[in-house]
């Protein structure tokens, strides 16, 4: 009887820090985010409403946008708009993005490519509004 008492309330304790998670990742889904490069130093500005995502790196007049497809509260991808594409072709694909882990004002997020799979790039998005 202990141990299925044991069983359940480790289930639980599963299951409601996952919904916390999970909750705490919706407050990231709108809003504008600064996220510095640590290998370059570039710093972008990013900023995400509904199902668009638009980028601005300082101190540079171009910009990107992206429409954003949320799989789960911590988990989306970001596809360029056909505007992107035609500035610049490196662009194409999907990137998968999942909130690794969730902080008071920002987040670390693990993006990854089918088309490269060896590249896992980790990043932390301060939020800015």
């Amino acid at each position: 009887m202990k141990k299925i008492q044991k069983l359940l309330l480790t289930l639980i304790l599963t299951i409601t820090s996952i919904s916390y998670g999970q909750e705490d990742c919706k407050n990231f889904r709108n809003g504008t985010f600064k996220l510095v490069d640590k290998t370059t130093g570039t710093v972008f500005l990013i900023k995400r409403k509904g199902n668009i995502q638009t980028e601005e790196i300082e101190g540079e007049k171009e910009g990107y946008s992206f429409h954003v497809n949320w799989i789960s509260d911590c988990k989306y991808t970001l596809y360029p708009t056909k505007e992107t594409l035609a500035k610049n072709k490196d662009f194409a694909g999907y990137l998968y993005v999942e909130i690794t882990e969730v902080r008071e004002k920002s987040i670390i997020i693990k993006s990854t490519m089918k088309e490269y799979p060896e590249m896992e790039i980790f990043s932390e998005l301060t939020k800015l509004d």
